[in-house]
């Protein structure tokens, strides 16, 4: 469920960093991010998945889940702790074009976090977020296996409003349904543990 989640928003995100990008471009915002020409080497592709991907898949998540929402939920009410450490996660990127739309993926994976009680299906959706971010740039230039594909699909939704609407309301709804599913199926989990527990508690008794 948590590779499916991550796949799923991976996109939404993908759509929500276009829209955010325009609507403060209408403010003045301009990205002065500059792209530089460097040679291609596997070598720094490796090294791209490994600072991109992973660590910040394992480290990000150990501190702002791990830590701020899992220790400050003990503390205080967990739907503040959670906003808030949605918030610092979303200021750790320190550019305010990531900062709304890593706000929001920060609370849906700080919710999973909550409701699996664990770490890491959020690490799995934060790596498969930025693993698939760096494989369809890379592979866009290199021409992977559907990474030109996806690109050029991305780029007619975002210039048809009506699909753009369509397409990203089919993958709200498909989130939802993701997210109820974990709900229900840890719930049941839960109630099966507890009762195998009560019952080797009454056999032991």
């Amino acid at each position: 469920i948590a590779i499916l989640l991550g796949i799923v928003l991976y996109f939404i995100n993908n759509f929500v960093a276009q829209f955010f990008s325009s609507l403060i471009s209408l403010f003045g915002y301009e990205n002065l991010t500059k792209t530089t020409t460097v040679p291609f080497s596997y070598e720094l592709l490796f090294r791209e998945f490994l600072l991109s991907c992973v660590l910040p898949g394992i480290c990000e998540e150990f501190l702002h889940r791990g830590i701020i929402l899992f220790a400050g939920k003990k503390c205080g009410n967990t739907r503040y702790v959670l906003i808030i450490s949605s918030i610092l996660f979303g200021l750790m990127h320190l550019n305010i074009n990531q900062f709304f739309y890593a706000t929001i993926l920060g609370f849906l994976m700080g919710y999973v976090a909550i409701v699996a009680d664990s770490i890491y299906p959020s690490i799995i959706i934060h790596f498969l977020n930025n693993f698939l971010n760096t494989y369809f740039y890379y592979g866009y230039y290199l021409n992977w296996p559907f990474a030109t594909l996806v690109n050029d699909l991305q780029a007619l939704i975002a210039s048809n409003i009506f699909v753009f609407i369509i397409v990203n309301t089919i993958l709200v709804c498909l989130l939802i349904v993701l997210y109820l599913y974990l709900t229900r199926s840890l719930a049941k989990e839960r109630v099966r543990y507890d009762v195998k527990k009560i019952i080797s508690c009454l056999e032991i008794d």
